[in-house]
This record gives structure tokens, sequence and C-alpha cells, in this order.
């Protein structure tokens, strides 16, 4: 792999790490920041006084929220291509999906339910995309109270006008999440919370590899810090029914591409289980993964017994007593029925 900040292949210590984190291995925060592309990327972020704290900003946070406010709901095309083209139904009807950044929330959750409910999808990192500080993300952190404050202007919008919602939110406070179904409950909405779960070791090895082939780059720590925060959120919101009309909790630890599996939902969310029900070519692309992965593993244990003929031998030794010993186990034994005398 070729690191798209330098042009150059990825160090043995990168390889390592993230074939580790593929795993669902706990990796060090202290190794990850000492790799060389890791190092590289922080050395590119700025450190410039954050735009919240500018002045004469109305007019650039004006003109960001009018182009967020010209798209619509998300359109997704059959090849998998998204834009944001669809009509805006006012249902009133508010779907909060929360996930780690890198746990591929947008393409699992996010984009379906606005193309399914016909949503507007408020996402304070496409307000951060459209300030000009942000600078192809090395420039996240400056413009990043900026971008909540355009995107709390479009919530508060999209509630007065009674619109379809969808809130992608990281979920690390259930207290805020709660505040917020809240404010939607007072316009009248109701308020469905959805969980994209992913093992943080797998999405920050995502989040790397993203940042290695595209250039996009998020601290490692936005990821590492969250611990189970996010799932004691989602078991909040579950409790507070007062708030919260249904639920839903997905695990994405499928290949990419692949629809997230259903792991439980409320009856009320039944519609968005059927609408993200895998295909029949998904489920079979993913068996032919799945087998894939188990010929690599076989493969390897044959590349042991080749380079170990001892070991191989001791294998077929005891893998021929086990068998042995089995089809004692398993021979069954015909009992004759007895004929009844003749009278």
């Amino acid at each position: 792999m070729i690191n798209k900040l330098t042009g150059e292949p990825i160090s043995e210590e990168m390889q390592s790490v993230l074939k580790r984190l593929a795993a669902n291995e706990t990796v060090p925060e202290s190794e990850i920041y000492a790799l060389k592309e890791i190092r590289e990327a922080n050395s590119c972020i700025s450190n410039s006084v954050p735009t919240i704290e500018l002045n004469n900003r109305s007019g650039i946070q004006l003109g960001v929220f009018n182009r967020l406010q010209n798209m619509g709901s998300a359109v997704i095309e059959d090849n998998g291509a998204v834009s944001f083209t669809g009509e805006i139904h006012c249902g009133r009807r508010l779907d909060i999906v929360i996930g780690l950044p890198a746990s591929g929330k947008s393409s699992a959750l996010v984009e379906p339910i606005s193309e399914m409910y016909k949503s507007r999808v408020i996402d304070s990192d496409e307000a951060k995309k459209l300030l000009p500080e942000y600078n192809d993300g090395w420039g996240a952190g400056v413009v990043h109270k900026e971008s909540q404050r355009i995107s709390e202007q479009q919530l508060m919008t999209a509630l007065d006008k009674g619109e379809n919602i969808t809130y992608p939110r990281v979920g690390g406070d259930s207290t805020e999440l709660l505040n917020i179904a809240a404010i939607a409950k007072k316009y009248g909405y109701s308020v469905y919370v959805h969980f994209n779960e992913l093992d943080r070791n797998k999405a920050l090895g995502r989040m790397i590899n993203r940042f290695l082939e595209t250039g996009r780059y998020i601290k490692p720590e936005l990821i590492i810090k969250y611990g189970n925060d996010i799932s004691n959120t989602y078991e909040q919101a579950k409790k507070a029914t007062s708030l919260v009309d249904g639920f839903s909790k997905w695990s994405n630890d499928v290949p990419i591409g692949s629809r997230p599996k259903m792991i439980e939902y409320s009856a009320s969310c039944e519609d968005i289980v059927r609408a993200l029900k895998p295909t029949l070519s998904e489920r079979l692309e993913e068996s032919e993964s799945k087998c894939r992965i188990l010929r690599a593993k076989i493969d390897e244990v044959n590349e042991v017994f080749r380079k170990n003929p001892e070991l191989s031998r001791e294998y077929v030794k005891k893998r021929d007593e086990l068998r042995a010993g089995k089809k004692l186990t398993d021979k069954t034994f015909t009992i004759k029925k007895s004929t009844p005398p003749k009278h």
C-alpha cells in the first residue's frame, strides 16, 4: 500500500499495526502515535485559532448554511453512488444515528434512512467541508466549533418546519442526546435512535486505512477516547421511553460495502429492518468472503506443515487416532426384532 500523503510505501510497523487492529487486537495509543505515517500526518494539522473565535464570520456561516439547506434527502443509485437531491418530507420524524467516527455510519444507516423517510441529513462534518479553513481535513479541529454552530442552526430550522431529519452523532454523551430528543418532542416529533456498532480497534484500523488511501485524516484519539460511552448512551436511550419512540442496533463488522447486520430493534423500527435486509447477492458475497478467509488460514497451516515435516506426521497420526475413535463411538448395532410365535 502507498501512503497518499507522501507517495511512499507504508512502513513495516504500520503494516503490523493494521494487521493487529483488523484482528481486533488493542494496540497501545503510544505505539500508534509513534508510527512514521501518523507523525507525518500530525505535523500537517493546522494549529490556527479556532474560526469560531474570529470576527466577521457571519457572512461565511450564512453561505455555508444556505448551501447545506439546498441539499435534499439522499438518493442512492444502483451502483452505490449517493446524491442529496431527493425531496424533503415534513412528517416530524427524527432519526438519530450514533457510532464511532470511521465506523461507517453514513453508508450503513444515515443515507438509507434519509432516502427511506425523505429526511434532511444534518451533519456537522458536511458543514466543516464547506468552511475554507477545513483544508481537506487538516483544519478540521480549527473549524469544529463553527461547524457545530451551523448544524445547530440547521437543526432548529428543520424542527420549526417539521421536516424529517436524520441526525448522525458520535453519541459519547447520553445527556446531550436525550436533550436533543427532548427538544424534538416539544416540536411534536417522533424520535428514533439507531446504534451503528463497530469495535473501536476495527474502527481505528479503518480510519488509518482510509487516511493512507485517500489522505483524509482523523486523530486516532478521537476514536480511542470513547470506550463504552456510545454503548451506554444507546442503553440510556432505550430506557427513555418518554423521549425515544423506537431503537435499533446494528453491527457494521461486515465487509466494506455490505449492509450492516441487525442485532436488535423495537417493533416501531420493523420497516427499517426490512428495508436494510441483505439481498441474496450480498449474502452470497459475504459467504464467499468468509470462504476466502478460511482458505487463506488453511494455506497458512499447510505452509507450517510443509516447513515442519515432523509436525505434519504428528498431526496425521493424531488425526487418524481421532477418526478411529470416532468410528467406534459412532458404530450402530441393528437388533433384529424377534418374530412373535405362531398360535
